[in-house]
């Protein structure tokens, strides 16, 4: 699990936001797979990057377009535990509802303190399959 930065008030807002926007139109969510996969990139977005600004707008009127269709994958119950999963992180989040007006400090911080630093050291070998004859393949490391 990602270190998420639920002190900061658009970040709490924003999954606020995103939940009760899952919460508003979970039917057309559970009927639909493109609904599901782009709910699914958007709570992944947010929740890697704590100053991704959520276009609530754009995503509120692309669900209101869809239309309520029976998918051809057969909604499962596992897709409904999936989207209570989802919901529920964002929930986590979001622990209480955010107040209408931000903290000066708040709105005024660096994007850059919003990251969080590896504390671990990183290798950025790459590793690549050679192959030096067409069944013979090797792992290399540069």
């Amino acid at each position: 699990m990602p270190y998420i930065y639920t002190h900061k008030f658009y970040y709490i807002n924003s999954a606020h936001k995103l939940n009760e926007l899952i919460q508003q139109y979970e039917h057309i969510i559970k009927q639909d797979s493109v609904a599901r996969c782009m709910i699914g990139f958007v709570a992944a977005q947010l929740i890697r990057d704590p100053t991704f600004s959520l276009p609530v707008e754009s995503i509120e009127d692309w669900l209101k377009s869809r239309e309520p269709i029976k998918d051809a994958d057969n909604m499962t119950s596992e897709s409904n535990s999936d989207l209570s999963t989802l919901m529920d992180i964002l929930k986590g989040i979001c622990y209480e509802p955010p107040s209408e007006e931000p903290c000066e400090n708040e709105m005024n911080t660096d994007k850059i303190t919003a990251y969080h630093e590896p504390s671990a050291q990183t290798t950025n070998k790459l590793c690549r399959y050679t192959s030096r004859s067409p069944y013979d393949f090797r792992i290399s490391q540069e």
